[in-house]
């Protein structure tokens, strides 16, 4: 049965299930809602417009191909999955990147390029492993109000006013997580890399 209203005026929630039925129209709209976003992202942090565009048309693709296992609560909507993903394809353009410009001179060089690109799904996995860590560590409180802005993508108004604070107790709450996420990171074994570590715990959330 087609929708009896706009598809504009529908939440993430019940396009995912009109999607699931390959309804094109319904992709064009979360495509329409999400996909600037998604670029801007990727444009701020890399600075590259047609790099952004890539990655951001990558993740909405891909958005297409996995619509089958997609699945939401009433309510939820796709932003932490698309934020999660084009983060995620930003740090591992990051990281190739920086291998492209790894000088060879030797079949050595070579298998250690090698071994650095077959690297980058591993990398990210780590990574989200430390971070989920670090997290845990937050007080109840502060872990609270940064997944709200993380995870919901709720304002700093919105988490203040939810929660009956002020939004400066908000800002600060916030600033001590992120500085304490990144210092617990940082202190990994793995050695994970500054600015990619604080892409990943400051991507997409809004103030």
């Amino acid at each position: 049965m087609k929708p009896q209203i706009a598809l504009s005026k529908m939440g993430d929630y019940v396009l995912i299930g009109h999607l699931r039925q390959q309804e094109e129209q319904v992709f064009n709209e979360l495509f329409d809602r999400y996909f600037k976003r998604l670029f801007s992202f990727a444009h701020n942090l890399l600075g590259d417009v047609e790099v952004a565009k890539e990655l951001a048309m990558d993740v909405m693709l891909r958005l297409w191909q996995k619509r089958e296992n997609l699945s939401l609560n009433e309510g939820e909507t796709l932003l932490p999955y698309l934020f999660r993903s084009i983060r995620n394809a930003v740090i591992n353009h990051m990281r190739k990147a920086t291998i492209l410009t790894f000088p060879i001179s030797s079949q050595e060089d070579l298998d250690i390029l090698s071994s650095q690109s077959a690297d980058s799904n591993l990398y990210l996995q780590e990574l989200e492993q430390a971070y989920e860590q670090a997290l845990a560590a937050l007080p109840t409180q502060r872990r609270k109000i940064f997944l709200m802005s993380r995870e919901e993508y709720l304002t700093y108004a919105e988490i203040a006013e939810r929660l009956g604070i002020s939004i400066h107790t908000v800002r600060n709450q916030m600033s001590a997580s992120i500085d304490f996420l990144r210092r617990r990171i940082l202190e990994n074994p793995r050695e994970f890399d500054p600015i990619l570590t604080l892409i990943f715990i400051c991507g997409g959330y809004v103030a």
